[in-house]
């Protein structure tokens, strides 16, 4: 038994000493960020800038803002971007979130087929958004929902709950197809936003989208066009949160921070600022 510990302890100490020096070496921060910020083409401006000047490299796991935040909660990201402000919140007040960081913001739209597409159906108001979803909802028009806990899903379930409307269970106003188990207008993609937005024009629908991943999908769109912009429900705020290493040890705490650092700072929020998409700015940096 003496004999096989030693010879424990020693393989032991042959094997430590080259997994610490693998650890020091490999500075790879994983990010769990938002469809919409990839979608857009920022994200690789970004990264590009940052790892340009900092001996790490990012790992970007694209998903949406409720799946980002469940990669914190699990220890499956050192740090996240996303844009659903009442779950970062609540993952920082759970204490698996150092800190909430908001460091740039667009708008959500409304975008769909010209109207004449739908037989004059509707006549959306240009920026009253709850009004426009009031006249879909009620005249059964097509709409695309993400469906996928994102932040942009979780926009839209919040605007129909300011109108009383749960979208795939509501007797009074939604016919149900018991074939395909959902609303015979309300479709769920359950993918990213330029998926989402595919969809949308494959089932000439109308969907919510930001509307920096409309830009960069506008000329596979066809008709298509912004119905509804500028309501201040539609505010679109994005954030940067390091996972707590007091709840995973494992995490690159100190690697996540300076990515922060890098976002808020002056360098992260020119590049954000000046980010076009076709000549027109669609990310604003806001980070105090």
């Amino acid at each position: 038994m003496k004999i096989f510990i030693t010879i424990l302890f020693a393989v032991v100490l042959s094997v430590s000493p080259l997994a610490f020096v693998v650890h020091a070496k490999n500075k790879q921060l994983l990010l769990a960020t938002t469809t919409s910020v990839h979608n857009s083409g920022l994200l690789d401006i970004l990264l590009q800038a940052f790892e340009k000047n900092h001996d790490i490299t990012v790992k970007a796991v694209i998903q949406g803002s409720g799946l980002a935040i469940r990669s914190a909660i699990d220890g499956n990201a050192d740090v996240i971007m996303t844009h659903a402000p009442e779950a970062e919140q609540q993952l920082v007040a759970s204490g698996y979130g150092v800190k909430r960081y908001p460091f740039m913001y667009n708008q959500f739209v409304i975008v769909g087929p010209q109207n004449d597409r739908l037989q004059g159906k509707l006549n959306l108001d240009a920026t009253d958004v709850l009004a426009s979803l009031q006249q879909i909802a009620t005249k059964r028009v097509p709409f695309v929902s993400r469906g996928d806990d994102s932040g942009t899903h979780q926009k839209e379930l919040a605007l129909w709950q300011k109108l009383g409307i749960v979208p795939d269970n509501d007797k009074n106003i939604f016919s149900w197809n018991f074939l395909s188990r959902q609303s015979s207008w309300y479709i769920q993609s359950g993918t990213g936003m330029g998926q989402s937005l595919l969809i949308a024009f494959e089932k000439n629908a109308y969907i919510l989208s930001d509307e920096a991943t409309w830009l960069r999908f506008k000329s596979k769109m066809g008709d298509f066009k912004i119905h509804v912009k500028g309501d201040e429900l539609l505010f679109n705020q994005y954030s940067v949160i390091a996972a707590n290493p007091e709840k995973h040890p494992y995490l690159q705490y100190q690697s996540a921070k300076k990515f922060i650092d890098f976002l808020i700072g002056a360098q992260g929020q020119k590049i954000i600022a000046r980010y076009k998409i076709n000549g027109k700015t669609v990310f604003f940096a806001n980070a105090q």
